[in-house]
């Protein structure tokens, strides 16, 4: 009984907006450091660079970092027109996961490894994000692969097969998730924390703070880099489907629709906290809101139909009148 009090008491204390703050970030702290450790070993067996081998030796300028688009699969992408993926072209880009698939290559992919066993779905959907991969536009490219290591027992299976040319620009990363506060308040502060370690390069390397969602290690990511403007198309988080539903016959979609289908009226699964420490989009509005505040970044929305624009301002794009 006496064990039991102690562990419910430790409980509330990690869990407390503000006592439990401090030990919430040891913990994550604590973890990253040992995800450091993992992603290099995993890294060198599977042939990769780690993600703090960027940080070591980038060459992208700030020019360039200045506005980074992360680029999702909801149906809102599709209102992006030629002129609009112009103005991201001459910017730096993140497209994520099922991204690979999509006619713009942008200069980041951003996947992750699966579970096991591997089902067939799986195994064929690793396949053709591989075969997109090896397309002549990525190769005309070359954009670099954000890859979040597998959870174990880190076989090779779980990965998306990597074309080779592919394997010397791909960079592994630890899976680092956020520790659950009582509230958003708690939240809150556990974001300033971290968004304070990655702006002045102090998080630890190969890591990236997480939510269970791509969406948010990226904006960390982006950050990094030292952006001002951080533009989310696609990330509508609402029941609208992915962007190959947006033209039902078409035929170059069709195999996207049956890889990765998606019911109409169903939340998005990032919304949901029963396999993640809080809903993605209290976490994206508290760390935009963080961003402003105390770093000068703004954080767009790329449509008004995403579920995050009555939080975020829409992005004005630059376009022509048709």
């Amino acid at each position: 009984m006496f064990f039991n009090l102690v562990v419910e008491v430790s409980r509330r204390w990690l869990r407390s907006d503000f006592l439990g703050a401090p030990l919430r970030l040891t913990f994550w702290l604590k973890h990253a450091l040992a995800e450091r450790q993992v992603s290099k070993r995993l890294a060198s067996g599977y042939g990769f660079q780690t993600l703090g081998h960027f940080w070591r030796s980038r060459t992208v300028t700030p020019e360039k970092t200045g506005r980074v688009h992360i680029l999702g699969s909801g149906q809102s992408v599709t209102e992006l027109n030629a002129t609009d993926f112009e103005l991201i072209a001459r910017e730096t880009s993140i497209g994520l996961n099922v991204w690979i698939a999509h006619p713009f290559v942008p200069d980041f992919y951003s996947l992750e490894g699966g579970q096991l066993p591997v089902t067939d779905d799986e195994g064929e959907h690793r396949q053709f994000l591989a075969a997109e991969m090896s397309l002549p536009r990525v190769r005309a490219k070359l954009p670099s692969l954000l890859m979040l290591r597998p959870p174990p027992p880190h076989r090779n299976e779980q990965m998306v097969p990597i074309p080779e040319f592919f394997a010397s620009r791909t960079y592994l990363t630890g899976r680092a998730n956020l520790v659950r506060a009582d509230s958003r308040r708690g939240l809150k502060i556990d974001l300033w924390a971290l968004a304070f370690l990655a702006r002045v390069g102090l998080l630890p390397m190969n890591v990236l703070p997480d939510n269970g969602a791509s969406v948010v290690r990226m904006m960390f990511f982006a950050l990094a880099l030292g952006c001002r403007d951080i533009v989310l198309s696609g990330i509508d988080l609402n029941e609208n489907p992915y962007f190959w539903y947006s033209k039902p016959d078409s035929e170059a979609h069709r195999k996207l629709r049956e890889l990765f289908p998606r019911a109409t009226g169903v939340p998005h699964e990032t919304t949901l906290s029963t396999d993640r420490p809080y809903d993605t989009r209290e976490v994206i509005i508290e760390l935009a809101g963080i961003l402003r505040r105390y770093h000068g970044v703004t954080v767009w929305v790329g449509s008004d139909s995403s579920a995050l624009a009555s939080r975020l301002r829409t992005f004005s794009w630059p376009r022509q009148d048709n």
